[in-house]
């Protein structure tokens, strides 16, 4: 699953790779996270206003639609075999509510022979920022602090995880393909088709083991991405 993640973002990067330059209420400054968890606000880029303007919104990571808050927890991951079939999204998705987290790698955590699990942070070989497909239940001028309003990101388990092939991995898409997910006239269909078959596949990624002090959300230090040794 993706279950941290981390916010290092180059803004006017992910302007110009995503084709906004031309879109000056877009704002990007974002202060540097290094180990963001589900429960908190994630910076997400949207088009859900009437004017279809993207934009930047601060979004309770985990989702859970109203009318199920009685039935069980709310999940940080949306699986991409249900999320375009399963009542617990449809709302999201019919509505075409979906979104970006730019993001600067994410945490995948081993099992070890001891029953302990060791932490690895995974990031794009090329530097880049990453773009993770995600759908929400937010709206505009609502408030997004409750799962009720927030957001899921997509996990595919076709190839499993980047470290344990047992995990899931986050939908990466390229920025192109981010742009698309974002344009709310885009089809359905196609919306479906870009996190199913334009995903980019592990060899665009390269991993490392970093302290398991990553494991408490209260840990925040740069340091925790940088590799150990095991």
């Amino acid at each position: 699953m993706c279950g941290r993640l981390t916010q290092v973002i180059d803004g006017i990067r992910v302007v110009i790779e995503m084709g906004y330059t031309q879109h000056p209420q877009l704002r990007l400054d974002l202060v540097p996270r290094y180990n963001v968890p589900p429960g908190s606000r994630v910076a997400a880029l949207h088009r859900l206003d009437d004017d279809g303007e993207p934009r930047v919104e601060e979004l309770f990571w985990n989702y859970q639609p109203a009318w199920a808050a009685s039935k069980g927890r709310a999940y940080p991951n949306a699986r991409i075999e249900k999320v375009s079939s399963s009542a617990f999204y449809k709302d999201a998705w019919q509505n075409a509510r979906r979104v970006i987290v730019p993001a600067s790698g994410w945490y995948e955590w081993l099992p070890q022979p001891d029953g302990s699990k060791q932490p690895y942070y995974i990031v794009p070989r090329d530097g880049g920022p990453l773009y993770l497909a995600g759908i929400t239940l937010w709206q505009p001028g609502q408030p997004s602090d409750a799962p009720a309003r927030g957001m899921a990101i997509i996990t595919a388990d076709a190839e499993g995880g980047m470290v344990d092939i047992h995990d899931r991995r986050p939908v990466v898409l390229a920025a192109s393909d981010a742009a698309l997910w974002l344009d709310r006239m885009a089809p359905l269909p196609l919306a479906a088709e870009l996190i199913s078959r334009h995903r980019r596949p592990s060899e665009d990624f390269e991993w490392w083991p970093v302290s398991r002090a990553v494991g408490n959300v209260r840990n925040t230090a740069a340091t925790l991405i940088h590799p150990i040794a095991l």
